[in-house]
């Protein structure tokens, strides 16, 4: 009988209580992650206010739900945005404004693309912003959205981000 209890208990346990995120697995919803993006886009001195600002979602491998999600979202917000395979980046010189980089794509291959054609890299995975891979993270803290700016590889890709974004942002130097 105590085995069972213990048993019962543990499992009860897991049940309850809330498992950390994987780090490959994005923290903030995909609706609310597109607006804050809209609205951190508005900060950004160097993107384009004449027209829509252009969105790919990089992604490795065959375009999974996730992507087509994230592409929708965009869409439906206003923003041009398309889903585009990591190994399909040479091709889109200035047709892109912002690169997402999705759960799963190796932000190696898409560091120096970005700061060669000065383009913002973002991302729904946190780690990415505080490791520098990735210009802006979006992930959570005490179960509220967190916006983390890696501040020198915003720089690097040639952005200048208003105070007023970096003000309510988590920066990393």
């Amino acid at each position: 009988m105590g085995w069972r209890f213990a048993a019962a208990a543990a499992l009860a346990l897991l049940l309850v209580v809330p498992r950390a995120p994987r780090a490959d697995e994005m923290q903030v919803p995909t609706n609310l992650q597109v607006a804050l993006l809209k609205k951190i886009f508005d900060y950004d001195r160097t993107l384009p206010t004449q027209r829509a600002v252009r969105v790919a979602v990089v992604h490795e491998g065959p375009e999974g739900a996730s992507t087509r999600e994230l592409v929708k979202e965009f869409q439906n917000g206003g923003v041009e945005a398309t889903a585009l395979p990591v190994g399909s980046l040479e091709g889109s010189l200035g047709s892109i404004d912002v690169l997402y980089v999705s759960p799963g794509v190796d932000p190696g291959l898409v560091q120096g693309w970005c700061v060669r054609e000065r383009v913002l890299s973002v991302s729904g995975l946190p780690e990415l912003a505080t490791t520098g891979k990735v210009s802006v993270g979006l992930g959570l803290k005490d179960q509220k959205p967190e916006i983390l700016v890696h501040i020198r590889r915003v720089k690097s890709e040639g952005h200048e981000l208003a105070s007023g974004l970096l003000n309510l942002a988590t920066v990393i130097r």
